[in-house]
């Protein structure tokens, strides 16, 4: 499915804070997947159009705290060659503790139109 949507993907361990990217997520901005093998929450958030962070945050804020079921964001992001890409993000948490708290939040990206 991932393939034929031609959706890039990112996954955060919440509890270790490790992003992983798929190949498409990379190529959507313009960088080589080994660019983004050692990623954090701070490179997502460091590529994202600072007048789009607090909103982005916001709703992936009420994604992990169970106000939404769902995380959905359009958001201009930071190319690799300079300016600005517009992308939708939509994910949701994967796995979660047994005591409930949120563990695992996968995301898929589609490029702007």
């Amino acid at each position: 499915v991932i393939r034929g949507t031609h959706a890039g993907t990112w996954e955060w361990d919440i509890e270790t804070g490790e992003l992983v990217f798929n190949e498409r997520w990379a190529e959507i901005l313009g960088y080589a997947p080994s660019a983004l093998a050692i990623a954090s929450t701070h490179i997502w958030l460091d590529l994202v159009h600072p007048d789009d962070r607090a909103a982005c945050e916001a709703l992936l804020a009420r994604c992990l705290a169970g106000e939404s079921a769902a995380y959905e964001c359009e958001l201009r992001a930071r190319h690799w060659a300079g300016g600005w890409v517009w992308v939708l993000d939509r994910g949701s948490i994967v796995e979660w503790s047994e005591a409930g708290r949120p563990l695992r939040i996968r995301v898929d990206r589609s490029q702007g139109y």
